[in-house]
C-alpha cells in the first residue's frame, strides 16, 4: 500500500460539525477501498496567503491514509463535488508503508502537538 497525504481547505464559515461530516465521509471512502486512515487532524481556521473564491481564511484539515491508486481519485472526486471545499492537494508520501508502524508514528506526533 502507498501512503498519501491530502490537505484540504474548507470555507471559514463551516461549522465544526460540518468539518467532522466531511472527514467521516472521506474515512468511509477510504474504508470502502480497503484503505486505512492513519491520521485525520484539523489545523483550525488559518489565514490564506491569497484569496481563494473570495475567501481570505479557511479551515485546514490534514488527512493521512494508506491505500491503492484508485483511492486517491475517489477522494479527490468527492472533494471536488463538495461546495464547502475551497482547495485541496494530495501528495504521495511513501511507495510502501507498514500501516501499523506508521499509525503509531503519526499518533506520537499528534500527541506532542
Amino acid at each position: 500500500m502507498k501512503e498519501y497525504e491530502t490537505v484540504y481547505i474548507l470555507g471559514p464559515r463551516v461549522a465544526e460539525q460540518e468539518t467532522q461530516e466531511v472527514s467521516e465521509r472521506l474515512s468511509k471512502i477510504i474504508a470502502s477501498h480497503k484503505g486505512k486512515v492513519l491520521m485525520n487532524r484539523s489545523w483550525g481556521k488559518k489565514q490564506i496567503a491569497f484569496p481563494i473564491q473570495k475567501e481570505k481564511e479557511g479551515v485546514f484539515v490534514q488527512l493521512n491514509y494508506a491505500g491503492g491508486g484508485t483511492l486517491v481519485g475517489e477522494i479527490e472526486r468527492s472533494l471536488k463535488l463538495d461546495e464547502k471545499v475551497l482547495r485541496f492537494l494530495t501528495v504521495t508520501l511513501n511507495e510502501e508503508v507498514d500501516v501499523d508502524k506508521r499509525s503509531q508514528e503519526l499518533a506520537s506526533l499528534t500527541e506532542g502537538a
